[in-house]
């Protein structure tokens, strides 16, 4: 089971992803994040690591998006009580 903690700031993260609010995305992430996005468009990068990298990738990723939303999203727990991933569907 994924401590609820962790599952709140899983989905704390895709909302304040969704609402490109990059001052709040920086204050739930750690210097060490890594991200992958396998279906980012072209001259996206699919992968980046550490912040100042993941903060320009996600900048860039939802640069010409004018509204997203999340949907159907489900947090999964790992063997790591402190570690979930995530999916979800998007619009």
């Amino acid at each position: 089971m994924t401590e609820p903690r962790v599952e709140q700031l899983t989905r704390r993260w895709l909302t304040v992803l969704a609402n490109k609010d990059y001052d709040a995305w920086q204050e739930i992430v750690a210097v060490d994040v890594q991200m992958r996005f396998p279906f980012s468009p072209p001259g996206i990068p699919v992968h980046c690591q550490g912040m100042a990298d993941c903060r320009e990738m996600v900048r860039a990723f939802f640069a010409g998006i004018e509204r997203f939303t999340w949907h159907d999203v489900q947090v999964f727990p790992t063997g790591d009580p402190q570690l979930a991933f995530a999916t979800a569907k998007s619009q």
